[in-house]
């Protein structure tokens, strides 16, 4: 069963009109159970799953703005470097070893990801992992399953 505004009415009115949840699982075909969790949630409660749940998505938010802010500083970089006569492919080796992403750094300059990796292996460059890469991984995993369901 699916929950609705309807159901939610009625499951309201019931519990107003002082009717037990046994009564109203019965009358409306769920479990006891499901009566009480929904009128719980319906009332404002938050369970301690929603509030861990919550402080992960927000903790998973602040990482990725952290990560685009950062990625959005070496671009800028990016381009100054190109703009002040600097070479392009050691520009993109720069902030491709700083953290840029691919992705990032093709857009500026107009070129696709592959060849910002094309040139970024044909200057030797390495990719240096900061410690925060995994849990940024699993960050944006999380904030793309939140913004799913």
């Amino acid at each position: 069963m699916v929950w609705n505004p309807e159901l939610d009415l009625e499951l309201t009115r019931l519990r107003d009109g002082g009717l037990s949840f046994g009564k109203i699982s019965k009358l409306m075909g769920v479990s006891r159970s499901a009566a009480i969790g929904r009128f719980q949630r319906l009332n404002g409660k938050l369970f301690p799953s929603q509030i861990a749940r919550q402080k992960q998505i927000n903790a998973s938010k602040r990482l990725l703005a952290a990560r685009r802010e950062r990625e959005q500083r070496l671009i800028t970089k990016l381009k100054a470097e190109i703009a002040a006569g600097n070479r392009r492919n050691r520009a993109v080796k720069e902030a491709y070893e700083a953290g840029a992403t691919v992705s990032a750094i093709g857009r500026a300059l107009g070129v696709t990801p592959q060849r910002v990796q094309q040139i970024a292996a044909a200057q030797g460059a390495k990719r240096k992992m900061s410690k925060t890469h995994g849990s940024i991984i699993r960050a944006a995993a999380a904030c793309r399953e939140s913004q799913i369901s």
